[in-house]
């Protein structure tokens, strides 16, 4: 169902809840939801922009707007941000905020791949665990864990990052059936290459099967009640590639495909 189907069964007043909302699919799924009339709270490290994507949003006439940032490089600002989400009522919790790390594994630190498992693993866990319970109490609520659609297969070149996206797609799984009794709804997003600062951030330029973050953000809300969604179409056999061919040749494949999407060699 599209989203303002599920939004006239439930409590408009209740926050939305978006990590990573500075840009990106985040900022886009806070323009789109900001649209719909939801109060929403926008999570990120980046003071600047978050508060700029704020003051956007506001001029554009959202209801109500909050700004929480928070360094998820840091478990302890985590933690800060998991007690204060347990006093917010909360309807939507947009799971988002992410990074990638590109290239051989001993080219990259060990501090640098620490700081990836925390913000991709140890956040997203440590912030489902302070919003669930409220969802539970309310009996409703909508929860959209991004993964990643390379969390399917392993892909060398990229290794930790798409081994983190595994975790979250195999949690937001399990944790889906553990709910499927209640009204909350999970739906798990498996975007591809996506044209954001994700990818510069790691020096790697989206060249081609490349979607808009606004596209990713849309389809995911379009689909409401949808448990796995992928939005890029090019991505649409990635599923069945896990699933039949050998480990070896859809590494190999992937490594293709990351060469010529985003130019790593």
């Amino acid at each position: 169902m599209h989203i303002q189907e599920w939004l006239a069964q439930t409590q408009k007043e209740h926050y939305g809840v978006i990590t990573g909302a500075s840009s990106g699919i985040g900022k886009c799924f806070a323009q789109r939801l900001a649209k719909e009339g939801i109060p929403l709270l926008l999570v990120s490290e980046n003071q600047g922009e978050l508060e700029a994507t704020a003051d956007e949003l506001r001029q554009e006439g959202a209801v109500r707007i909050e700004t929480y940032v928070a360094n998820f490089f840091k478990p302890a600002e985590v933690r800060k941000l998991a007690k204060f989400l347990t006093q917010k009522k909360i309807s939507i919790f947009v799971n988002n905020a992410g990074i990638g790390m590109k290239g051989l594994f001993h080219t990259n630190s060990a501090e640098a791949y620490n700081q990836l498992i925390n913000i991709n693993i140890a956040a997203m866990t440590t912030l489902m665990h302070a919003v669930l319970p409220g969802l539970q109490q309310q009996n409703y609520g909508l929860v959209i864990n991004v993964s990643s659609i390379n969390s399917l297969v392993s892909i060398p070149h990229n290794q930790v990052y798409t081994a983190s996206k595994a975790y979250v797609t195999s949690f937001a799984r399990a944790l889906a059936y553990e709910n499927q009794d209640t009204k909350i709804i999970f739906q798990l997003l498996l975007p591809g290459t996506t044209d954001t600062p994700f990818h510069t951030r790691q020096d790697a330029s989206p060249q081609m099967g490349v979607m808009l973050p606004d596209d990713v953000a849309r389809i995911s809300l379009e689909s409401v009640g949808v448990k796995e969604v992928i939005p890029n179409k090019a991505d649409w056999l990635v599923p069945l590639i896990a699933r039949i061919v050998p480990t070896q040749v859809a590494m190999r494949i992937a490594v293709y495909a990351l060469k010529m999407r985003l130019g790593v060699k």
